[in-house]
């Protein structure tokens, strides 16, 4: 809690960030199916189709109402 009083004490913001990333092509390894029949994996997303996100969450001082 040290860190929080002392943002208390100044004033301060506390923030937090954070980003990821995802490729929604399919991860083909194996496939199974019975045999004598050739395994089939439907794809839906064609080429490199990437989505990113990013979050942040802050909290700054609290002031009296007033």
């Amino acid at each position: 809690m040290i860190a929080c009083d002392t943002a208390m004490v100044a004033s301060a913001w506390i923030s937090f960030a954070d980003e990821c990333g995802q490729t929604l092509k399919a991860y083909k390894a194996t496939a199974w199916a019975p045999k004598g029949e050739t395994p089939v994996v439907k794809v839906t997303a064609k080429g490199t189709v990437r989505v990113s996100v990013a979050g942040l969450c802050a909290t700054g001082p609290v002031t009296a109402p007033g």
